[in-house]
């Protein structure tokens, strides 16, 4: 009886000890800072308009004022907007711009196809008129390589009608219609040449030099849906040839979703012009071995693992 009364308070003990040593592990984990943030939004998508459906126009100015002073508050590395600032009418940027400008982190752009939806003469003034030098690029933060790719490279509202980029893109519409992919979306777009080899080469330095990666577009790229690039299994195989490449982030599909496929996330952000009164956006937390999405109104909290 003694020496069961000896092995159960022994077995106590080991308990205890062990109880407290998770807890003190949880603790460290919970008070690592992060190696970085940022913040993240989709289709604010504003236009002075009547509402469509679930689609109210004119509240984003009012949801994206929200999240910018929150996002303030938050000490960002950079905050980027994943495409469609506007829906239509290339005076709807004079309405969302101001509130951009009042970010105090530094801000980036990834071109949706609702920027273009704007009159043919004033198509090649959108790049300006979001301060963009680029329409793909890449910056780095803090060791960690951030690529942001263009979808409409090849779209049927990007270029002047009639011009060879206009006949071209909707020649490659035409064809996929034809093969009746989901993906044969005028709304949808895809990489062209030259730019997958710049992707390929960017991804590849980046590698090399030993930089994780998180990619940014606004169209889907996986799961495939009817909102993907037209050449969205393309340039995934691009993305998951580097084992650098940790997550992609978009936009595009309002619904939001989210897949992981040979070890790399895509996360697909909710738009913030849906619904009249509940926003969405989130502040992603990068740490050493995963990412911490923390979403508000209406978009979820994901952990991802890498």
């Amino acid at each position: 009886m003694k020496k069961v009364s000896v092995l159960l308070m022994a077995f106590a003990v080991m308990v205890l000890f062990g109880c407290d040593k998770k807890q003190d592990q949880q603790q460290t984990v919970a008070t690592s800072p992060p190696l970085f943030k940022f913040g993240a939004v989709a289709d604010v998508q504003y236009c002075d308009c009547e509402p469509h459906k679930t689609r109210f126009y004119r509240q984003s100015p009012g949801k994206f004022e929200d999240c910018v002073q929150k996002l303030n508050s938050e000490n960002l590395d950079f905050t980027i907007h994943l495409g469609d600032f506007i829906d239509k009418d290339f005076e709807s940027y004079d309405v969302v711009l101001p509130i951009w400008e009042k970010l105090t982190m530094p801000k980036y752009h990834a071109l949706g196809n609702h920027e273009f939806y704007v009159k043919s003469s004033q198509k090649g003034d959108v790049l300006a008129k979001l301060g963009m030098s680029a329409p793909y690029y890449d910056f780095s933060v803090k060791g960690w390589r951030m690529i942001v790719i263009d979808g409409t490279d090849i779209h049927a509202k990007r270029n002047p009608k009639g011009s060879e980029a206009d006949l071209f893109a909707r020649k490659m519409y035409k064809d996929m219609q034809k093969q009746g992919t989901v993906n044969a979306k005028k709304w949808n777009g895809a990489l062209g040449e030259t730019q997958k080899s710049w992707l390929q080469a960017t991804l590849a330095d980046a590698s090399r030099k030993g930089e994780r990666i998180l990619v940014f577009g606004h169209f889907v790229i996986y799961p495939r849906g009817t909102h993907s690039l037209w050449n969205d299994e393309e340039v995934q195989q691009i993305l998951e040839k580097h084992d650098g490449v940790v997550a992609y982030f978009n936009g595009h599909d309002h619904r939001g979703n989210y897949g992981e496929k040979n070890s790399v996330h895509y996360v697909n952000l909710q738009g913030l012009v849906e619904t009249k009164n509940e926003t969405a956006y989130a502040v992603v937390e990068v740490y050493a071995d995963h990412l911490k999405v923390i979403g508000f109104g209406r978009e979820p909290n994901r952990i991802l693992k890498y």
